[in-house]
């Protein structure tokens, strides 16, 4: 197949109740197409923490897979999230014992409540139909999800279900099918996902924005499903090309589409890079979907502004920008549930680098986690005996005080110079006497404390 010209297609996955029934169309084939650039070499897996990593992420329990009258409320017997935002918020559904057919409903910042009354679940942005769930929230906290029409007429053993996209309070409607889903959403509140065109045959990726859904018609594409939006109005997703039955990531940006090979595009970042999997496991790509390194084994379906990327394979892992690090290894030796519980399955990562994830008691209990790192004092303390031990001629260990008096002062602006002038130093020090891959490693640590901060890149 020619590189410079690549067909795309979507091989469409079975999701939960809320992710199955997807339609049908054909793209319109006006777009540009790209290449990617080629894979660099796998990298290697370490099964632990790596030497020196910081060690002292924080576990909470934000969700459940099982009613428990010791550990959750009546009705509800699971509170499953889904997705987290900038704030370490969550956002997902719950299951709600008391309703057979209201089998989800939304469960985002407020603890959504269910009406006999009138068969309709009660949730942040108000009445909705239920079930519903949300799949996506952005940093302002607006989530977007999907959501069953018709109810109560609707009956689960005779009729074909109907669900709809939606973006905060809006429902979205569809491209002209039964069905419609949304994956991902923007500070803008513009929305992407898959929806059914006029016959049901075949889904197509969809944007929208100010509540308008819009085809995005994948070149050469007879299926499609957009993934993630950042908030330069890019896409990631995947495509099925005309006459195949694999799916091709793809980047798209301003009218013009990356084809990133065979495989899947799960995840974008602010700067463009897509994170996914192929044949060779988990990739990320470069800024503005250049091209991919390999990650090594596994599927990436997370990456935040610091090129941090979240990957499930043998167990749950984050890739530090030199390694995929196992995420049991990292929790903080104090922690309360430190030893107490498995990590199993990584969900999603936020910019300030919490993560989203799943695990289990030793009873086996299904339950989910946010993982926070350590807060900023601390992690310039670990850098400091790092670049401590790295050079004398190095001017990292100055500026890293620099940035740990500002933190103390309470100065965010002074912090935020002095960890910029720190990143730009740890590229540029001819005397940090560190291998390569070491230097990479604390640049994304770096990255993160920014992140956390709200400083601008």
């Amino acid at each position: 197949m020619d590189n410079t010209r690549r067909a795309f297609g979507l091989l469409l996955a079975a999701g939960t109740v809320l992710l199955s029934g997807c339609g049908g169309g054909t793209g319109n084939g006006t777009s540009a197409t790209t290449a990617a650039g080629p894979v660099a070499p796998p990298a290697t897996i370490e099964a632990v923490a790596l030497p020196g990593y910081v060690h002292g992420y924080t576990l909470t329990r934000v969700g459940w897979y099982a009613y428990d009258a010791g550990h959750t409320t009546a009705p509800l017997i699971a509170n499953v999230q889904t997705s987290l935002d900038e704030r370490g918020a969550v956002a997902g559904y719950y299951t709600i014992e008391a309703c057979a057919d209201c089998a989800y409903s939304e469960a985002t910042k407020g603890t959504p409540t269910y009406s006999a009354a009138d068969d309709y679940c009660i949730g942040r942005d108000g009445r909705m139909p239920c079930p519903s769930q949300d799949t996506a929230m952005n940093a302002a906290g607006t989530t977007a999800g999907s959501e069953l029409m018709g109810y109560p007429a609707y009956d689960p053993y005779s009729a074909v279900p109907s669900y709809h996209a939606y973006a905060g309070a809006t429902d979205l409607g569809t491209l002209g099918g039964s069905s419609s889903y949304a994956t991902g959403i923007n500070a803008a509140g513009q929305a992407v996902g898959y929806s059914d065109l006029p016959g049901n045959k075949d889904a197509q990726a969809f944007v929208s924005s100010q509540g308008i859904m819009t085809v995005l018609a994948v070149p050469g594409s007879v299926q499609s499903r957009a993934s993630a939006i950042n908030g330069r109005g890019q896409i990631a997703g995947y495509a099925t090309p005309t006459g195949s039955a694999l799916t091709h990531g793809f980047f798209y940006s301003n009218g013009t589409f990356v084809d990133l090979g065979e495989g899947e595009a799960n995840a974008l970042n602010a700067s463009g890079q897509v994170a996914g999997s192929n044949n060779a496991g988990a990739f990320l790509s470069a800024a503005d979907g250049g091209a991919l390194q390999s990650l090594g084994a596994g599927s990436a379906i997370g990456v935040n502004a610091a090129g941090q990327v979240v990957i499930n394979g043998a167990g749950p892992f984050v890739w530090d920008g030199t390694a995929q690090v196992d995420l049991n290894a990292i929790v903080a030796p104090g922690d309360p549930l430190a030893g107490q519980v498995t990590l199993t399955e990584v969900i999603a990562i936020n910019d300030s680098g919490q993560i989203l994830v799943k695990g289990h008691d030793r009873t086996g209990w299904q339950l989910q986690f946010l993982m926070s790192p350590p807060p900023i004092s601390d992690q310039i303390v670990f850098l400091l005996r790092t670049v401590g031990q790295a050079g004398s001629a190095s001017n990292l260990p100055a500026l890293l005080r620099q940035a740990q008096d500002d933190n103390a002062a309470g100065d965010q602006s002074g912090t935020c110079r002095a960890l910029a002038a720190v990143e730009s130093a740890i590229a540029t020090d001819t005397g940090l006497e560190l291998p390569a891959v070491a230097a990479r490693r604390l640049a994304v640590e770096v990255h993160v404390m920014m992140s956390m901060d709200a400083c601008t890149y």
